[in-house]
């Protein structure tokens, strides 16, 4: 997409929940800025969120954007 731009990752990124996947422990999350991004995440973290939930979660390393 052109709005992910590489090398520029914000500190927090506020959203809502598109999708969990425990299996393979991640969680999708639709930013406010309307990018989609994917994150890896313990299964222990992801059993608290299901889909619609508003989010704001402190990065650790870029998200990859879709």
């Amino acid at each position: 997409q052109a709005d992910c731009t590489k090398g520029k990752t914000p500190d927090t990124l506020a959203g809502q929940v598109v999708a969990v996947d425990l299996n393979q422990g991640k969680v999708t999350v639709r930013g406010n800025d309307g990018a989609t991004h994917e994150f890896q995440a313990s299964k222990e973290t992801l059993q608290g969120y299901k889909v619609g939930d508003r989010i704001e979660a402190k990065l650790r390393s870029a998200p990859e954007c879709k």
